[in-house]
């Protein structure tokens, strides 16, 4: 069971580190908080909220989710075409350019 203090919130966000135990402890939160519970996903290749925070607009995108759910995919989406970009953009160190 939840400790109590979560009882009296209607809605209960839970974002934690994007790794194994994160995940783990997100289900089983998720589980005992029933359908006040939103699990929030971290976009891949971001740990956590901090990794987030630290990307240009990750924060914005954080707080837009918490009115839209759907900000987080797009500004998802938008990190892996910049990814995308880059790579595109760098010619590695095996390319004799």
């Amino acid at each position: 069971m939840p400790p109590a203090r979560f009882q009296t919130f209607r809605r209960v966000y839970l974002t934690l580190d994007n790794d194994e135990a994160g995940c783990r402890a997100a289900a089983h939160l998720g589980a005992e908080l029933n359908s006040r519970c939103v699990v929030v996903d971290l976009p891949p290749g971001v740990h956590d909220l901090n990794d987030l925070e630290r990307l240009p607009g990750g924060r914005e995108a954080f707080l837009s989710f918490l009115e839209d759910p759907r900000a987080m995919k797009s500004f998802a989406r938008t990190l892996r075409v910049a990814s995308t970009t880059v790579r595109d953009e760098d010619p590695g160190e095996g390319d004799p350019s």
